[in-house]
């Protein structure tokens, strides 16, 4: 039950995202610049959630389990978990 809910969370927040950076002045100062980099984290994050959790149902759905589409989905989950620790050193 929680994977749906963060799931549906990862995708309203990609979509809200979206629409705060359409709609949001273009600014060159340096907390729109970090402002951006956080952005960034979230939007890579939420991908991550939304990639894991489709493939990862996609290969449960099939009978001979692709190894495949499995190693990709734990590539998404092992992005989502560890990605964030290592962009925080670049968005420094």
């Amino acid at each position: 039950m929680h994977t749906i809910s963060n799931t549906s969370f990862s995708i309203a927040g990609i979509i809200i995202i979206t629409i705060a950076v359409i709609k949001a002045p273009k600014q060159t100062t340096l907390l729109a610049k970090i402002e951006r980099k956080s952005i960034l984290y979230a939007v890579s994050t939420s991908i991550c959630i939304v990639g894991y959790v489709v493939i990862f149902y996609i290969c449960r759905l099939t009978k001979p389990t692709p190894v495949v589409l499995y190693n990709i989905s734990m590539m998404f989950y092992l992005c989502h978990r560890y990605g964030p620790v290592i962009l925080l050193l670049f968005l420094k």
